[in-house]
């Protein structure tokens, strides 16, 4: 199966699944141009109340796939993960992480930009670049 953020619609309520679970959805750059485009269709759609994020097969999260880790990539893959936590951070309504196994660095950016989470008894919340003293920086000029 192809990695990438699938969106249902049922009745009033989007559910948007990251599905990637041989790599426990770790989430590549397309599947982040995937999240923009369901926010973008979201839009249209008048008779949604809710949305949900939810990752399939019991992780919400491993955090980046590593394949868009190399060093040309990593501008381009912040921008992409900005624009997509934009567009989530944009929708009217209620948007809720349904957290669950794994959520892990800057996944856990995703999960922050719903307006509200709801996390399993064995969810996971962790940032291994903490544990390096890596911090993020944000340029806001």
């Amino acid at each position: 199966m192809r990695d990438h953020v699938r969106l249902q619609i049922e009745g009033t309520v989007a559910k948007m699944h990251i599905t990637n679970s041989e790599r426990k959805n770790a989430i590549s750059a397309s599947m982040w141009i995937d999240i923009v485009n369901n926010c973008e269709k979201l839009f249209s759609l008048n008779k949604i109340r809710v949305v949900t994020i939810k990752g399939e097969g019991g992780n919400f999260s491993s955090g980046a796939d590593v394949c868009d880790s190399r060093p040309e990539n990593i501008i381009a893959l912040h921008n992409i993960v900005e624009k997509a936590v934009m567009a989530i951070e944009k929708i009217t309504i209620p948007v809720v992480a349904v957290l669950e196994g794994y959520v892990l660095g800057g996944r856990l950016e995703l999960a922050l930009a719903c307006d509200l989470r709801i996390a399993s008894d064995d969810c996971r919340l962790v940032i291994p670049a903490a544990k390096r003293g890596i911090g993020i920086t944000q340029n806001n000029s």
